[in-house]
C-alpha cells in the first residue's frame, strides 16, 4: 500500500494546504485479497508538554478535528477484481475545531505551529493517514503522513483620516474611525529615591502639584475594529487634557490661562510616550502555563500638535504616530484555549523624567491576520508559505505521528 498526495508546488518539507484546503490524492494498494474495507482520516492534534532535564513529560493532547472517509469496502464491491489498482480520495479541511466554542463564536482551526520554550512546548499538528482492515487475522495495515494546515487570515483594514500638516482644508477626525482608550495612571516614581543634588531633582516638571496630575486626562486612539494585517503600518494617538487655571473662556488663549501644566511639563509627557507592538507566547499543560513576550515592533512619532483645544476651552496635546505590524504575512494571531496561544497586544507607556513624575501604561489586545483582504476570492485558498510552521520538521518528543 502507498499513498500519493500528488504533486507539490510549495517548498515545504511536506505538502502544506491553505483555508479550508482540498486534500486529494491516491492511494495504491498493490492486492485486494482478504481486505474488508480501506478508509481515509485527516486528523488534527494539539499537544503541550513539560520538558525535564530535556525530556518530554506529562504530555497533554487534544483532538482539533477528525475526518475519516471510507473509500473502499468488500460489502460494495462483492465482484471486485483482487488485482491491484489506484484509489483516488478527497478531504476538506474545516474552518472550525470541532467541539469547541459556540455558535456564536467558533473557534478556528489554528496553523500548524510549534511553540518553544525553555520549560514546555506545545506543537499543532494534522496527519493523512490510510487503513486498510483485513478479513480474520490478518494485519490492518497503515500508512501516514504529515500534512501543513498554513491558512491565510485576512481582514480589510480601514486606515482613518488624518489631516496633512499645514493643510488649509481641514476636518475634524472622526471619531467612529478609533477605538478610543482612557487610559488610567499606573504608579508615581518616589522622590526619596533620588539625593537632595540629584540633577534629575531640578527637573521643571518634577514639581507639579498631585491634584494636576491627577487631573490629566490621557486616551490612547487606535484605528477602529482593532484587526490588523501583518506587514502595514498601523496609526496610534495619544492625548493629554488639561484643565485649565482660572479665566474664562474669553481669556482662554492668554498665556497666564494656557493650561496648569508648563510647556517644560508637556515636552517631558512627549518624551516619555512609548508605543511597542508586543507578541504573547502561551503553553499550558495541564493548567500551568509559560508565557515568553517578544517586542515586534517600537512605535515612532511623526506628529505633535501641542496647542489644541477641546469644546470646553481646555489645553489638549496631540501625539500621532505609527508602527509596523511585523513582517508581512509571517505573524498570525491564534489560539486553542488550555494549550497554547500566540496573541498580540498594543501597549502604551508614558514615563516623563523625572523623581516623582507620573506613570501611564495601558495594553490593548488586537488580531493581527496574516494579509490584507484583497477581494481575490481564488486567493483565499492558498497556503501562507511564510508562516513560521512552513518551515517545521519532523515533530520531536510524545507527538508522535503514529499515535494520532
Amino acid at each position: 500500500m502507498a499513498l500519493d498526495l500528488g504533486q507539490r508546488y510549495q517548498s515545504t518539507l511536506v505538502p502544506a494546504f491553505g483555508r479550508e484546503g482540498l486534500v486529494e490524492g491516491h492511494v495504491w494498494i498493490q492486492s485486494f485479497e482478504h481486505v474488508e474495507k480501506i478508509q481515509v482520516t485527516l486528523t488534527g492534534v494539539v499537544a503541550s508538554y513539560f520538558l525535564e532535564f530535556g525530556v518530554p513529560c506529562l504530555p497533554s493532547v487534544k483532538r482539533l478535528t477528525r475526518q475519516t472517509h471510507e473509500i473502499w469496502s468488500s460489502s460494495q464491491n462483492p465482484n471486485a477484481s483482487n488485482e491491484g489498482r489506484s484509489l483516488a480520495f478527497a478531504l476538506v479541511f474545516p474552518e472550525y475545531v470541532d467541539g469547541m466554542g459556540t455558535d456564536s463564536r467558533l473557534v478556528p482551526l489554528p496553523p500548524s505551529a510549534s511553540v518553544v520554550m525553555r520549560n514546555a512546548n506545545a506543537h499543532v499538528a494534522y496527519v493523512i493517514s490510510v487503513d486498510m482492515y483485513r478479513r480474520g487475522w490478518r494485519s490492518h495495515d497503515v500508512v501516514k503522513s504529515e500534512i501543513l494546515y498554513l491558512p491565510r487570515t485576512t481582514t480589510r483594514y480601514s486606515r482613518p483620516y488624518l489631516p496633512l500638516p499645514n493643510s488649509e482644508k481641514l476636518r475634524p477626525v472622526p471619531d467612529e474611525e478609533w477605538s478610543i482608550s482612557y487610559v488610567p495612571q499606573k504608579s508615581k516614581a518616589a522622590s526619596s529615591a533620588y539625593a537632595p543634588g540629584d540633577k534629575a531633582h531640578s527637573e521643571p516638571h518634577s514639581s507639579l502639584p498631585q491634584s494636576v496630575r491627577e487631573d490629566i486626562v490621557v486616551r490612547f486612539w487606535l484605528p477602529d475594529g482593532l484587526r490588523y494585517p501583518s506587514g502595514r503600518k498601523i496609526l496610534w494617538g495619544v492625548t493629554f487634557i488639561f484643565p485649565r487655571i482660572g479665566g474664562s473662556a474669553s481669556d482662554i488663549e492668554t498665556k497666564s490661562n494656557r493650561s496648569s501644566m508648563s510647556d517644560y511639563d508637556i515636552d517631558a509627557l512627549i518624551a516619555g510616550v512609548s508605543v511597542r507592538l508586543v507578541c504573547i507566547s502561551t503553553v499550558a499543560v495541564r493548567g500551568e502555563g509559560s508565557r515568553r513576550e517578544q517586542v515586534v515592533a517600537q512605535g515612532k512619532v511623526f506628529n505633535v500638535a501641542p496647542d489644541a483645544r477641546t469644546d470646553l476651552g481646555e489645553r489638549k496635546v496631540i501625539v500621532m504616530g505609527c508602527l509596523m505590524s511585523g513582517e508581512a504575512e509571517q505573524h498570525m494571531s491564534w489560539s486553542v484555549s488550555g494549550f497554547a496561544s500566540v496573541v498580540y497586544e498594543m501597549r502604551l507607556s508614558i514615563k516623563p523624567d523625572g523623581p516623582d513624575a507620573p506613570v501611564w501604561e495601558y495594553s490593548e489586545r488586537i488580531i493581527i491576520t496574516s494579509h490584507e483582504a484583497d477581494g481575490e476570492i481564488h486567493n483565499a485558498g492558498v497556503p501562507a508559505l511564510l508562516l513560521p510552521g512552513a518551515t517545521r520538521g519532523p515533530i520531536p518528543g510524545p507527538l508522535n505521528l503514529m499515535d494520532l
